[in-house]
């Protein structure tokens, strides 16, 4: 007897396993005989195998009809008819046939069956009064031989015309059809490389200074000019743990389709560091694809991850150091990693045919410098004065500027040696030449390869009765800390603090009015995590946010509960619904009435 799926797994993964319910995992790459083009046309590719879907890798390769359809189907193999399925949705028409070495091949999108099966399939769709079926047969009903017409191409589920095709092993798992003796199609022309992405991994991770993920532009060179066939446009400084990625295409000779590479390797300072070849990808693991192409919110495109992201058990990796993620000097205040300096990174793409292009981008590894307890003090003379202290991982010396906030005029520059301080610096009362006070300085600290810290400190000018006022707290999440944003609406005499998990810190200012600090959630140990930032103004007045955050996390394999906004929202989270430790939140939202509607909770 057959055993049959569910329609849910029918759904979820566009297939059916083979007769006697084989499960659907990788299984080694196969060396078989090479197979027949199936269309008496040049081999010609609109999309291949590996591609970027929105809930899965595209499972084949895609066979140009140059928009129109008709064209006969032949076997790729000897074999014989598995299975046909009609929809109007997804393959459309689909024809499955079982290749006599035990691996499948897929056709899809087909316009018309052979008599053979087109007979049985309208007999279906009259006995089920319906469209779409779905029939098996077996090995003796429909054998078919190399290069017998079985089809003809359409641009049935999902046009325009092109035909699909497939080849799975005997597991049922999607192999890369051009690995699998199916082609060659022509192509002279290397992979085109385009843009290179660094993510920050943690919570103490610097890219340019910042944690948001950051995209470098690609130059192509003239050919011979260099190491590589494509420069990054610049240098970028890291520091702490980062991932790097690619957006890359390649194309084939005869059409200007832009298609997927086969392979993505990352070297670091000469060394292998990560490998990447879309060999094949089993219908189990095809959501992953969101673990491997990443879309960065604020950076529009695709991008293809050259490390292995918590939870990807993807199997096309190969050749990897760890993870493949680049810990440039220190990790979480520990040393270690990519030491201090310039340091190479290589990113090179393949296509089957053996076409290779590579890009280079030079990493700065270098510690960003913090400006520490800055506070003006007024001297015995009515004058103020500027103390401060600075830190920095990997430099002695640091150069500082004191600044008019107001004229952005450098009124005072030093250089220190770091762990030296603190410093005392005496502000001259007058630096605009009009004979107004200075009412607020700004603090500037710099090492020699351009990362920065900043504060700015104003002179207090009190007010009675100064009004209170609030500071926004904007969080953004990052599976296991938050980066905080926090927004003055009034001149402040110094950074705000805030207080979290117990512990008191400032933050970082990132321009007039705006501050941020990098939380870790995974340091809390408590259901509900209350964040409170207090500000002083100028004019005395007090400053006050407040945010809370849940601090209960969601484990891999572990069915939960977790309750949000103190008992008001519960997620309930299967056993396999988090690939890493995250730490969901919720958001509390007062609906606001709009003309006739009317908020009812």
């Amino acid at each position: 007897m057959r055993r049959r799926l569910s329609w849910w797994t029918f759904a979820v993964l566009g297939c059916l396993p083979l007769p006697g319910g084989a499960q659907a995992t990788d299984g080694p790459a196969q060396t078989s005989a090479p197979l027949l083009w199936p269309l008496e046309l040049q081999p010609a590719l609109s999309s291949t195998f590996g591609e970027t879907r929105a809930t899965a890798f595209h499972n084949g390769i895609d066979l140009k009809t140059w928009g129109k359809t008709g064209y006969a189907v032949r076997a790729v193999a000897d074999g014989w008819i598995l299975r046909v399925r009609t929809s109007p949705w997804g393959y459309g028409r689909a024809l499955y046939q079982q290749l006599a070495d035990g691996r499948i091949a897929v056709y899809g999108h087909l316009e018309s069956f052979a008599t053979p099966v087109t007979q049985r399939v309208q007999a279906a769709q009259r006995a089920a009064r319906q469209y779409s079926v779905q029939l098996w047969f077996t090995a003796d009903e429909i054998p078919v031989q190399r290069g017998q017409v079985i089809a003809h191409t359409g641009e049935s589920g999902a046009g325009p015309p092109h035909l699909h095709v497939e080849i799975r092993d005997a597991l049922n798992v999607p192999q890369n059809p051009l690995l699998q003796g199916l082609g060659p199609v022509a192509d002279t022309t290397p992979p085109t490389l385009r843009r290179l992405l660094l993510v920050p991994l943690s919570a103490a991770a610097r890219i340019d200074g910042g944690q948001d993920p950051v995209a470098v532009t690609l130059r192509a060179m003239s050919s011979g000019s260099g190491p590589a066939d494509y420069e990054a446009s610049r240098r970028v400084r890291v520091w702490g743990r980062i991932g790097m990625a690619v957006d890359s295409y390649d194309r084939a000779d005869l059409a200007p389709n832009k298609l997927a590479a086969l392979r993505h390797e990352l070297h670091v300072d000469g060394e292998s560091h990560f490998t990447s070849t879309f060999e094949h990808v089993s219908f189990a693991d095809g959501h992953l694809v969101a673990l491997d192409r990443l879309r960065p919110a604020a950076i529009e495109g695709v991008f293809t991850a050259l490390y292995r992201r918590p939870g990807n058990r993807l199997s096309f990796y190969a050749g990897t150091a760890g993870d493949g993620s680049i810990v440039a000097g220190g990790e979480d205040g520990l040393p270690s990693g990519l030491p201090s300096g310039l340091h190479e990174v290589i990113v090179t793409a393949a296509d089957v045919a053996g076409n290779r292009a590579r890009a280079r981008l030079q990493l700065e590894v270098s510690a960003p410098p913090q400006v520490v307890a800055a506070r003006l003090v007024r001297g015995s003379e009515e004058g103020w004065f500027l103390e401060a202290d600075f830190a920095d991982a990997d430099d002695e010396r640091l150069t500082t500027e004191i600044v008019d906030a107001a004229s952005g005029r450098i009124v005072q520059q030093s250089s220190i040696v770091v762990g030296a301080g603190p410093f005392t610096w005496a502000l001259p009362a007058d630096t605009s030449g009009t004979g107004t006070s200075v009412t607020a300085w700004s603090l500037r600290v710099r090492d020699a390869v351009g990362n920065e810290d900043k504060q700015t400190l104003a002179v207090p000018q009190l007010t009675e009765n100064a009004e209170a006022f609030r500071l926004d707290l904007s969080p953004t999440f990052r599976t296991r800390h938050v980066l905080l944003r926090v927004a003055a609406p009034r001149a402040l005499q110094a950074p705000p603090q805030i207080t979290f998990a117990g512990h008191a810190q400032p933050l970082q200012q990132d321009g007039p009015g705006s501050y941020s600090a990098t939380l870790s959630l995974a340091e809390v140990d408590t259901d509900d995590v209350v964040i409170e930032c207090t500000a002083l103004a100028v004019d005395g007045g007090r400053g006050l946010g407040t945010l809370t955050l849940s601090g209960r996390p969601a484990r891999p394999g572990v069915a939960q509960v977790i309750e949000l906004l103190q008992g008001k929202a519960a997620l309930h989270m299967a056993a396999g619904s988090a690939y890493e430790v995250i730490y969901p939140q919720a958001l509390s939202v007062t609906p606001e009435a709009s003309g006739e509607l009317v908020a009812t909770g």
